[in-house]
């Protein structure tokens, strides 16, 4: 069965996406970080160790400005960049312990997010949005996404 033309689920995806990080900065201005800060924490806190360069390519920002939020996050003692091992131009982040309760504190809004994003839907509602979802990436990543302009 084919969706009708100007079937508006692509936008619904898009406006959610939107409102989602929108509810999140909001969420995450108690803390007294940016939404690149927030995410270079969370990122960090599932995967120590990450290259500067993998960090922004995780967070989609260019590497120069994941640097300006590093630094900060380095004044305030909540990681530690260190040389890595097995290259020398690289640089790995890591947590240092002041960052810990920082942690605490994000992953309870995060799991309130989550909780506010999904009352009220079943667990097989859950799981076919998922489905679905993960099916219209999966034809996204397959398509050529250079954009030429006129």
């Amino acid at each position: 069965m084919s969706a009708p033309k100007n079937f508006p689920v692509v936008m619904d995806v898009y406006e959610l996406s939107r409102t989602m990080r929108q509810y999140l900065s909001r969420a995450t201005r108690s803390l007294g970080f940016t939404q690149e800060q927030w995410r270079a924490l969370w990122h960090l806190s599932r995967n120590e160790g990450l290259t500067q360069t993998n960090l922004a390519s995780l967070l989609e920002v260019q590497p120069i400005s994941l640097t300006r939020a590093l630094d900060r996050l380095a004044e305030q003692d909540l990681i530690e960049r260190r040389p890595s091992p097995n290259d020398r131009r690289a640089t790995q982040v890591y947590l240092t312990e002041n960052a810990r309760p920082v942690i605490a504190q994000l992953t309870e809004i995060l799991d309130e997010f989550r909780a506010t994003a999904i009352a009220g839907l079943t667990g097989e509602e859950l799981t076919q949005a998922s489905d679905l979802l993960k099916r219209m990436r999966a034809n996204l990543d397959k398509q050529d996404t250079t954009v030429s302009v006129a």
